[in-house]
């Protein structure tokens, strides 16, 4: 079952059905959304040219043979997960080689984690399309890709999911919904891991406690958090999803201003090389 992204689901399966043969997708989106999961359904419904949900957390090794998949992983060079140079160099050499089936598809996860040396080579592969070869790029934060690249691609957003789905979805743990911020990936792990929401709850009620932390105690929360860089973008997120709640359930559209700041921090983050709790004391004195 696919959580929401109704009006996804439909027009990818117009693809498939009437067979529209744009050789490059771009599946843009908040992380957790569900892109993942529907990036590979469809790249086996394209293959098999059926129905986009019989694909959904179901791999047939008889269509997966010809699906070609890239995720960020961790290189020598580089203290994070990326996509390098040497990723796309070995998928050129794939490509290269005679496909098993009439139609092959290559799905590249998070290609914002990709090096820039990594992300012009791609953009080779996708100016020289092979006739039976399809591309689907995954992005969250697809304002870091080449220009190049999106004017070379289909692009299709995913928003975070309603309540209604992911209650839906949910079934008899709706508890967890609220924590779950619209994104059904955070509920499967919410599910599955006590400790995470634990720090889900954490990071909502640290939140409320800013308005009511002095200079110096903000400062030594930022001290603590940039001892966990892996967790400092998970309490932004929840940060984020706070203030968009409350800008809309309070009808004050000027808290999107904290979110826009909140949005910067995690980008910079992200893509260069600040000192993590130096950028989170600025974002903290700031909100």
């Amino acid at each position: 079952m696919i959580c929401g992204h109704k009006k996804q689901q439909a027009f990818l399966q117009g693809v498939i059905d009437e067979g529209i043969a744009h050789h490059a997708f771009l599946f843009a989106g908040p992380s957790a959304v569900g892109k993942r999961t529907i990036a590979e359904a469809f790249a086996a419904a394209l293959i098999a040219k059926d129905d986009i949900t019989k694909h959904v957390r179901y791999r047939d090794p008889s269509l997966w043979r010809d699906i070609l998949v890239i995720a960020p992983q961790k290189h020598t060079s580089s203290s994070q997960k990326t996509i390098s140079i040497d990723d796309i160099r070995t998928l050129q050499k794939q490509l290269a080689l005679t496909s098993d089936g009439s139609m092959r598809v290559v799905i590249i996860h998070s290609l914002d984690r990709a090096t820039p040396s990594a992300q012009n080579a791609l953009l080779k592969i996708i100016e020289e399309p092979q006739a039976q070869t399809r591309l689907i790029i995954t992005s969250s934060y697809p304002q870091t890709l080449l220009s190049t690249i999106h004017s070379r691609v289909l692009r299709l957003d995913f928003g975070l999911v309603t309540t209604d789905d992911l209650k839906q979805f949910a079934k008899e743990e709706t508890s967890l919904v609220s924590l779950a911020m619209g994104r059904p990936g955070i509920f499967m792990r919410l599910k599955d891991d006590h400790a995470y929401v634990e720090r889900m709850q954490q990071a909502q009620k640290s939140f409320k406690e800013l308005s009511t932390m002095s200079v110096a105690e903000r400062l030594a929360f930022a001290e603590n958090l940039a001892k966990q860089p892996e967790k400092i973008n998970e309490i932004l997120d929840v940060w984020l999803w706070q203030v968009h709640e409350a800008a809309h359930k309070h009808h004050m559209p000027q808290l999107l201003l904290l979110a826009q700041k909140i949005l910067r921090a995690q980008h910079d983050l992200r893509t260069t090389n600040v000192h993590p709790r130096l950028r989170v004391e600025e974002l903290l004195l700031h909100l």
